[in-house]
C-alpha cells in the first residue's frame, strides 16, 4: 500500500513525501502521487494546523479502475485517528466563491475520514 503525508508546517513537495518526516507541503501534490501502479492509496493529512488551499483540488480516478482515493487525517505522528473525535482542517477560504474545492475526473470511490472542511 502506498501511504503518503502531507504537513502545513514544515512539509516539502520536494520530499518523497513517504513518511512524517518527509512529509509534502501541499495536498495537491500529495494527490498528484496517485497512480496505477498503487493499490490501494492513502494520503494522510498531518494535524499540524489548518490546511489552506487556494485552488481546487484536483484528481482522476480514470487510470486507477475501482480503487478508491483515501484521504484521511493523522494524528502528528501520522498516525490514523481512531474515531471521530478528532479532525484536521482544511480551509477552502482561498477560492473563490464558485471554485469547487474538490474536481475528480473519471468514475471511483473516494473515501474521506476525520477531515473538516471549512470555507
Amino acid at each position: 500500500m502506498a501511504i503518503y503525508y502531507v504537513k502545513s508546517s514544515g512539509g516539502s513537495d520536494s520530499n518523497d513525501g513517504l513518511s512524517v518526516a518527509n512529509a509534502f507541503a501541499t495536498i495537491q501534490h500529495g494527490m498528484d502521487q496517485w497512480s496505477s501502479a498503487q493499490n490501494p492509496y492513502e494520503l494522510r493529512i498531518v494535524n499540524d494546523g489548518t490546511h489552506s488551499i487556494t485552488s481546487t483540488l484536483e484528481y482522476d480516478h480514470s487510470s486507477t479502475g475501482s480503487r478508491p482515493f483515501q484521504m484521511y487525517g493523522a494524528d502528528s505522528s501520522g498516525n490514523l485517528y481512531d474515531d471521530n473525535s478528532a479532525m484536521v482542517t482544511i480551509d477552502g477560504s482561498g477560492l473563490s466563491n464558485t471554485d469547487p474545492m474538490f474536481k475528480t475526473t473519471g468514475s471511483g470511490m473516494t473515501q474521506y475520514r476525520n477531515l473538516r472542511f471549512t470555507g
